[in-house]
């Protein structure tokens, strides 16, 4: 904080300000972030290029594929932004039985001496582990008292979380958004406090209709009876299935899915005198790591001049 305390940084002050202030509290509020039913991050007894080492060591990496979520490496640092001290922890068991631990924070460079010019610049990220090749502690440790991991997944403490008081409530309307087919197709099931799964999502759907209008239409699309269903197949490529529901007052949009029923993007602008909503889903690995190459890193957008092939990929597109 000293060696950016010169006037011209106020934003970097402003941070270090609030994290002093978080150290002199009592407690620190942790959100933790846990899977299961999945392979935990594998690889963390490797140097480089593991799902550990890309995740919690690496920048700019990912080594996802297939219908697999990040392919670019930025949304690893999202748990950073929600961290008023920028701090997080992880901690995995894997599918081999190996366990680790380790924490990072991401803070600023500075040098310890000020106005002396060969003191050494630090990179402005510190790790909690074992300091022999900074490596990740041979536990699976849990920074919160109400839980211990004992089946195979990955967590994430993100410490001093920056919450708003409608935090809950957001989460719930991003699964709603974002995973919708996902849920409906029991391939996921969400705990804040209570559950999202197939079971509860009509319940779920319903009670966020205003907050969550887009995902409430696309519900009424997967279970009218008048949802009209074509499966179409793209040469050499794969096989879409299409869902439409013509009725009055829904939005006019396509929900346009990865196959493991992610959405990227909600496609518009298609009619403006048919009241419909439809669902789109890549619906095997095929076309849908074909349609991935054209993925922006926002994964909200099919971006036809990212593909290797950018003219075919815009024909396939269209």
């Amino acid at each position: 904080m000293e060696y950016w305390n010169d006037g011209n940084n106020q934003k970097t002050t402003r941070f270090f300000d609030k994290a002093i202030d978080v150290f002199n509290q009592d407690f620190i509020d942790v959100l933790r972030i846990s899977d299961f039913n999945t392979t935990g991050l594998t690889g963390s007894d490797k140097d480089y290029n593991s799902a550990w080492q890309n995740l919690v060591k690496s920048s700019g990496v990912s080594n996802k594929g297939g219908t697999s979520g990040g392919s670019f490496g930025i949304g690893k640092s999202a748990p950073f932004a929600c961290s008023d001290l920028r701090t997080v922890f992880y901690s995995t068991i894997d599918n081999q039985g190996l366990k680790a631990f380790q924490g990072i924070a991401r803070l600023v460079s500075f040098k310890k001496k000020k106005f002396i010019g060969d003191d050494p610049t630090t990179t402005g990220i510190g790790y909690y582990g074992v300091k022999e090749k900074n490596s990740a502690i041979r536990e699976c440790i849990s920074i919160t008292n109400d839980f211990t991991r004992k089946d195979v997944g990955t967590d994430v403490f993100i410490l001093e979380f920056s919450k708003k008081s409608d935090w809950k409530d957001e989460i719930i309307i991003s699964v709603l958004d974002d995973f919708l087919y996902s849920v409906y197709n029991n391939k996921l099931i969400v705990k804040v406090d209570g559950i999202i799964s197939k079971d509860t999502l009509k319940f779920t759907v319903t009670q966020y209709a205003d907050k969550a209008s887009k995902a409430y239409n696309y519900y009424l699309v997967l279970n009218d009876e008048s949802t009209k269903h074509i499966n179409y197949h793209m040469d050499k490529v794969g096989t879409i299935d299409l869902y439409v529901l013509i009725k009055p007052n829904l939005h006019r949009q396509v929900m346009m899915c990865r196959t493991n029923g992610m959405k990227v993007y909600d496609q518009k602008s298609i009619s403006a005198n048919i009241q419909f909503a439809g669902i789109c889903i890549l619906n095997d690995d095929g076309i849908n790591q074909y349609f991935r190459e054209m993925e922006n890193p926002q994964h909200n957008a099919w971006k036809p001049e990212r593909h290797s092939q950018p003219s075919d990929a815009k024909k396939r597109k269209n």
